[in-house]
This record gives structure tokens, sequence and C-alpha cells, in this order.
């Protein structure tokens, strides 16, 4: 395993410079965290926490990258908000019990939050955009060969439980980096102008709707859902589209559920009451009340090792209140705000350029859909989950699309009659970027 990581990463590195003039780095090494986070929980694999470090190494690498990239945007007031919150929650650690441990754990989630931030800050153009996404897209291919190969060639990936545990990584875990590639890989069928793509986006869109079932998570599910939804609403006037998309699912459907193994289990997806979760929110509730101002700074359990580790209670807004207080939620509610009015402003200028939709898709169905996943899941503050880093890529985005709707501090964008990559040779590119730095191939 150590002699396959560092072939890896090697591999890896030599791959980013050959492509560093056509592809944003920034993305390459996104989509190499998003394979890896998983991984780095797996409970089977050889020496799987060795998977951790490269995976700490991607988000480190990302920031340290996104602060010096060259002609990078500057971030705006949704960026900044979000990330002082991200900053107070690291810095709550200083008040727990167990200060190095939480400032640790925490050090994870704040490292991918940044990472996402400035994978925002760096896109060039609506061109170098649709090449990243494609690049994250390729990253969700890779997880489904890699879980359904496992589960095609070890029949006990399927837990006892009745639910996919491919390489002994959590089942829950599985369901939402599969929902977060579900959302990725629809956004290139949808909005990608090249039709080779556009199969392999509808193509993952097939494979991972049945791995999330497998996996039993609705959380997930339902993230992967609300996800889908905000990326088809541009599109409810083309009822070819909607058909087509629907009658697919609905086909994958009736086929899954009609040859679906037997040990898998499907009834938890008809419960969905809050049963599984009750006992863990009063728990929070009651740490909540020993330090409601500040909170108990890190919610943690210890290992049977004796390394203390973060303890989820199944939210993400009820860990910030447990583990920050209400000061820390007074803190989350004004970086909401800001992040709300932001967003608004970014709809509004999508809505006038066309040639913003693919961006504007992207981010607002990140964005509703980790939100959402955030009431009955804690992944949003874990440094091994993908949501804090897409969640901050999304809310990078949002500065981005705002500013192009801000003549003071961009000049307005020109309309474009469709989305295509070859928008990016407007004289001012709409997201934000100046019309000197895009690339010299898309000026014609």
């Amino acid at each position: 395993m150590i002699l396959v990581v560092i072939t890896a990463g090697l591999f890896a590195h030599l791959l980013v410079l050959l492509t560093a003039r056509r592809i944003n780095p920034m993305f390459m090494f996104a989509a190499a965290f998003l394979v890896l986070a998983p991984l780095s929980t797996s409970l089977e694999l050889p020496h799987a926490h060795l998977i951790k470090y490269p995976r700490i190494y991607c988000s480190v690498l990302m920031v340290a990258i996104g602060l010096f990239y060259p002609r990078a945007v500057g971030p705006g007031s949704a960026s900044v908000s979000f990330l002082g919150f991200a900053i107070f929650y690291w810095a709550a650690g200083l008040w727990s019990d167990e200060m190095l441990y939480a400032l640790g754990y925490k050090g994870f989630f704040l490292a991918a939050a940044f990472a996402g931030v400035l994978m925002a800050r760096t896109v060039r153009d609506t061109n170098d955009f649709a090449v990243g996404v494609r690049c994250l897209g390729l990253a969700g291919v890779v997880f489904i060969v890699m879980m359904v190969t496992n589960f095609l060639i070890n029949p006990a990936a399927i837990s006892h439980v009745g639910r996919l545990a491919a390489f002994g990584i959590n089942p829950n875990t599985i369901g939402q980096t599969a929902a977060l590639m579900l959302i990725i890989g629809f956004s290139i069928a949808l909005y990608d102008r090249s039709l080779p793509w556009r199969w392999i986006g509808f193509g993952s869109l097939v494979v991972l709707f049945p791995l999330i079932v497998y996996t039993g998570s609705r959380a997930s599910a339902g993230m992967a859902a609300v996800g889908a939804l905000v990326l088809l609403k541009p599109f409810v006037r083309r009822p070819g589209v909607l058909f087509s998309v629907f009658g697919m699912l609905a086909l994958v459907g009736w086929v899954l559920f009609s040859t679906l193994d037997q040990q898998i289990d499907t009834q938890r997806f008809s419960q969905l009451d809050t049963q599984t979760r009750e006992s863990w929110w009063l728990d929070a509730l009651d740490h909540f009340r020993s330090s409601p101002v500040i909170g108990t700074g890190w919610l943690y359990l210890t290992t049977p090792g004796g390394a203390p580790t973060t303890q989820s209670v199944l939210s993400a807004w009820l860990q910030i209140l447990v583990e920050t207080g209400v000061l820390g939620v007074g803190i989350l509610l004004i970086s909401t705000m800001v992040i709300a009015v932001r967003f608004i402003i970014a709809g509004r200028a999508a809505k006038r350029d066309r040639s913003l939709l693919y961006a504007s898709g992207v981010g607002s169905a990140l964005l509703y859909a980790i939100v959402a996943h955030a009431f009955f899941e804690s992944s949003m503050l874990i440094g091994s989950a993908s949501n804090p880093l897409l969640f901050g890529f999304a809310v990078g985005l949002v500065d981005r699309l705002a500013k192009a709707n801000l003549p003071a501090e961009e000049v307005p964008p020109t309309r474009g009659p469709s989305w295509s990559p070859a928008s990016a040779a407007l004289p001012s590119d709409p997201l934000g970027y100046p019309a000197s730095a895009a690339p010299r191939d898309s000026q014609r």
C-alpha cells in the first residue's frame, strides 16, 4: 500500500505538470481529494490509515496554490464571511478538553473549506470552469469503478445490516460521496456542450443512483434529489429534457428493485422518521446545556486505542451549537445572511447572462444539497469528507457570479446567446476575471 500511494502521488504530480496549461491544477487536486476522502476512512484496505496523508496533502497544497495563484480574483464578502466562521469553528478547539486533538481534527475541515473557496478564486473563465468540472466528473468515474468492482468481486461488501460498505467504508460515507458525484455528473450531462462528455455525465448518473440506494443512506438520497432538482430548474420549460431524465431514472429504478439482491435493505427509504437520530440529538442537547454560551469546543469520543476522535451528532447545525454555543450560531447566522444576499445577486447575474448558467447551476445545486444534508449528517464539518471542500467551492462561485453583477468592481458582462466553452472569449469574462487573463486559445 505504501508503494502504491507513493507511485500514485508521483504520477499525479507528473500529470499536473504536463496538463497545467490546459487544466486548472486546483481542480486536479480537488479530484484526487474526492477519490481519497472516502478511501481514507476504510477499515479493510491494508494500511488504509496512510491514505489520509495524501488527502491532507491535497487540501493543504490547494490552499498554498490558491493563495499564490497568478492573477487570481480577490475573495468576496460571501467567501470572507464563510471563512470567518470556519476559522472561529476551528479556534473553538482552544477551549476543548483535548485542545491539540481538537485543533488537528478541526484543522482538516478548515483546510478543505479554504481549498474549496480558493479553487473558485482561481477559475480563469467559463472555459476553465467547464474543463475543471469535467476533471471532477472523472473523479466520479474512478469512484464508480472502485465501488462497483469491489461490490462485484466481494459479496461481503454488503454488510450484515443490508447496506453497501465497500472496502469497509461506512455506507453513509459512500452514499454522500456518490450523491456529490451525481450532482457533478448530472451538471455535465445537462450543461456541457460536448456530446461524449454529456454521455459520460448521464452514465455516471445511471450508476450512482443505484449505488446510493444500495448504501441505504436516506440523507444521501435526499442530498442527491435536492441537487438534481436545482440543476433541472432551468429546464422546466423543456419537457423533453425532463422526460428523458425521469424516464431514464424510472427505468433504472424498476430494473434495480425488480432484481435487487435480497441482502439489500430497501425498507429504510420508507422509514422517513428521525428515530435513528433522536437519541443522538438528545445527547447533543445535553452537551449543549453544559456550556451554552461558547460550547464545549470539540465533541469527541475515545477510540479503543485511547486516542480521541470527533463524535458526530448526525447534524452539522446541531454540532455547531454544541461545539461553539450560542456565540458560534450567531456568527453562523451572520455568515448565512451575507451568503444569501450574494446568492440573490449571483442569481440575477445568471438570469441576465446565459453564459453564467453552468457555474450558477453547479454552485446552487451544491449549496442547496449540502445545506439540506447538513440537517441529518455532520459531514460538512468533517475534513475526511468531500462536503466542506465542495461547499467552500460553491460559496466561492457565488462571489464570482455576484461580482459580475457589480459594475463598481467589474466591467458589466456581455450577453451570450447560450452556454459554451467559447464564451470565455467575451471582452470581460462573466466570472469576473479580466479579459487580459483569458487563455490565448480562447480569444478570437
